[in-house]
């Protein structure tokens, strides 16, 4: 999947600047986004991978969700500059080469088909699915441009990508920091947890709860239990 977005991201970029198409440029941020994400997730697996050492108890773990929060970050100052951007370009359109930008928009549209199979196969998930929109878009903007030469839809087209990257950028962020901000996982609910270490014979009290996520599907409690004297002095 990296080696494939690398080589179309380059493709996507020369041949939005060789077409003058903003709709490409933007897009080529967009899978530039997805190079970086896919190429700091490989170095956040290695990390995660390595055992806990005296100074970092959790081991690496965190950084999966540093990276992710940075990746987040990039795609929301991505986003905010093609919409400038594209805003400019309504306001000063420029000439579009759409013999160009159709070719591009089908050699990405099959380069997205083979990178969402390959992650449908593998990880079970659709994430490039909002890559091949986007190739769709372009296509959709070429036959505009082509057949009416209202130019200004290359620009429109740009805007809605780039509000499709800050919708990305958005949920990144907001995950990454309920884990950075110790936040108790959506998954659990703390008043039911402490009821049922309550349930448990010999239980007083529950304070100094704590619960948080390390990572990913990776979550941590410490608390405080008072027990009773009668179950501390019992042999079992």
């Amino acid at each position: 999947s990296l080696v494939i977005t690398m080589i179309f991201t380059v493709v996507e970029f020369v041949g939005g600047i060789v077409s003058n198409s903003l709709a490409l440029l933007s897009d080529s941020f967009h899978m530039l986004s997805d190079v970086l994400a896919l190429g700091l997730s490989m170095v956040a697996i290695y990390f995660s991978s390595k055992p806990p050492t005296k100074n970092y108890t959790y081991g690496f773990l965190r950084l999966e969700i540093i990276v992710a929060f940075l990746n987040g970050l990039a795609l929301i100052v991505i986003s905010l500059g093609i919409m400038y951007e594209g805003i400019m370009r309504i306001i000063h359109p420029r000439p579009v080469e759409s013999g160009i930008m159709i070719l591009i928009a089908f050699i990405g549209l099959i380069a997205n088909i083979v990178l969402t199979i390959i992650l449908m196969i593998s990880l079970k998930k659709w994430h490039f699915i909002g890559d091949l929109l986007n190739s769709l878009g372009i296509i959709v903007a070429f036959v505009l441009i082509h057949f009416t030469g209202w130019n200004i839809v290359d620009p429109i087209i740009s805007i809605l990508i780039s509000l499709i990257i800050l919708r990305g950028g958005y949920k990144i962020i907001k995950n990454a920091s309920k884990v950075l901000m110790e936040r108790v996982p959506d998954r659990y609910d703390t008043d039911e947890i402490m009821g049922a270490m309550k349930d448990v014979e010999g239980v007083i009290d529950i304070h100094e709860f704590h619960l948080w996520s390390v990572t990913t599907n990776q979550s941590s409690l410490s608390a405080h239990v008072v027990l009773s004297d009668d179950y501390i002095k019992s042999p079992y």
